[in-house]
C-alpha cells in the first residue's frame, strides 16, 4: 500500500480557548464542543486543529521544549512502507519508543495522552496504599494492542515482549491510577501481581485526574478491536 497521509493535527496552547475558537471559526474550521471546558478540536478538510487552554508557565512551556513533547500527530494508511517512521501509537496502542513516555485512556471515541514523567511529578506527595488486584476496573479490559499490520492485534513476538517486561517489573514504584480508577502507569506490574498471586499491589491515586496533554483520534487501524469505555 502507497503511504498516505489520512490526517494532520498541530496542538496549539492557548489563553482564551473561546477567542481562539471564533478567530479559527472564520477561517474556515468547524468545532464541536469543548472537551470539558479546556480543549477543543477544529476540523478543516484533512487537517485537524487541537487547541488546549493552558496557563502561561514558563516552566511547563520549557519541559514541552526539551523533552520533545507532543506538538502534533498524524495518521498514516500504509505507514509500515516508511521504514524510518515507526507506526503511529501512544504507549499502549503499540509503539516502542513511546511505551515510556505516554499514557493513554479512551474518553468518548477519542484517546486522552498524558506525559507519564508529568503526571508522576503530580503525584509525588501522593501516599501509597495497597490496592486490592479485584478492585481495579482495568484488570479485566484490553490494556495492550499492536500495530497497524495486523489490526491491533498482538503477535507472538509482542506477546513476548510484554511477557519479558512483565518477568522484570518490581514493585518498588507503585501504580499509578487516575481519579476514577483508571491504570494509567503500571500494567506490568499489575499483571506480574496476578502472577504471583497477589491479592493486592502497591498504588497511587489521584483525587483529581490531571487534564490531559493531548486528546487523539482512535486510530483507524485499531477501530476494530478498540472500544471506548465509559460513554
Amino acid at each position: 500500500m502507497k503511504p498516505r497521509l489520512t490526517y494532520f493535527a498541530p496542538q496549539f496552547l492557548v489563553d482564551d480557548l473561546a477567542r481562539s475558537m471564533s478567530y479559527y471559526a472564520k477561517l474556515g474550521f468547524t468545532f464541536g464542543e469543548p472537551w470539558e471546558g479546556f480543549y477543543a478540536i477544529g476540523q478543516l478538510d484533512r487537517l485537524e486543529l487541537h487547541m488546549k487552554e493552558a496557563p502561561k508557565n514558563l516552566d511547563e512551556r520549557r519541559h514541552r521544549r526539551d523533552n520533545e513533547h507532543l506538538d502534533a500527530s498524524a495518521g498514516v494508511d500504509g505507514i509500515e512502507a516508511l521504514q524510518s517512521i515507526r507506526p503511529q501509537s501512544l504507549c499502549h496502542l503499540g509503539a516502542a519508543d513511546m511505551k515510556e513516555r505516554y499514557t493513554t485512556l479512551p474518553h468518548h471515541g477519542r484517546i486522552q495522552v498524558w506525559d507519564i514523567e508529568r503526571l508522576w511529578q503530580h503525584a509525588k506527595d501522593l501516599p501509597v496504599t495497597l490496592m486490592p488486584l479485584h478492585a481495579i476496573s482495568d484488570y479485566d479490559t484490553v490494556c495492550w494492542y499492536g500495530t497497524p499490520s495486523n489490526w491491533g492485534r498482538l503477535t507472538c513476538r509482542e506477546v513476548v515482549e510484554h511477557i519479558q517486561r512483565i518477568n522484570v517489573v518490581t514493585f518498588d514504584t507503585p501504580i499509578l491510577l487516575s481519579a476514577e480508577g483508571r491504570v494509567m502507569d503500571g500494567f506490568h506490574r499489575l499483571a506480574k501481581a496476578h502472577l504471583l498471586g497477589m491479592s493486592a499491589i502497591p498504588a497511587v491515586q489521584f483525587a483529581v485526574t490531571p487534564q490531559p496533554d493531548a486528546i487523539e483520534r482512535v486510530p483507524a487501524w485499531l477501530s476494530k478491536l478498540f472500544e471506548p469505555v465509559g460513554e
